[in-house]
């Protein structure tokens, strides 16, 4: 590493202009919705659209909740069906033995 690749690492930190300090005049905000901090230009845009993430998200979770009772109700008609298969086929081999010996 040269010394001019090291003066290109520190020059954005480096005020060039005094008297145009532009990292001082920016006010950092902080996103109520997911915490991050953005400067007063950046800050009403990023919470509309953090709003509208964390409302799919929430919307996607009760969606979740709302399969989850239907996989249970139909994993439970699923076993009726197989109670069922049960039962007619017993009733079927009963049938059959009547009819073989009539």
């Amino acid at each position: 590493m040269s010394p001019g690749d090291f003066w290109y690492v520190l020059m954005p930190t480096i005020n060039l202009i005094p008297f145009m300090n532009i990292f001082a005049y920016m006010v950092a905000e902080l996103c109520e919705y997911c915490g991050n901090r953005f400067d007063s230009r950046g800050i009403g845009r990023h919470r509309t659209k953090c709003r509208k993430s964390q409302q799919k998200e929430e919307a996607a979770a009760e969606k979740q909740k709302g399969n989850a009772v239907r996989n249970v109700q139909i994993r439970d008609l699923f076993e009726k069906v197989k109670v069922m298969e049960q039962n007619i086929e017993e009733l079927t081999n009963q049938l059959i033995k009547l009819l073989k010996e009539v």
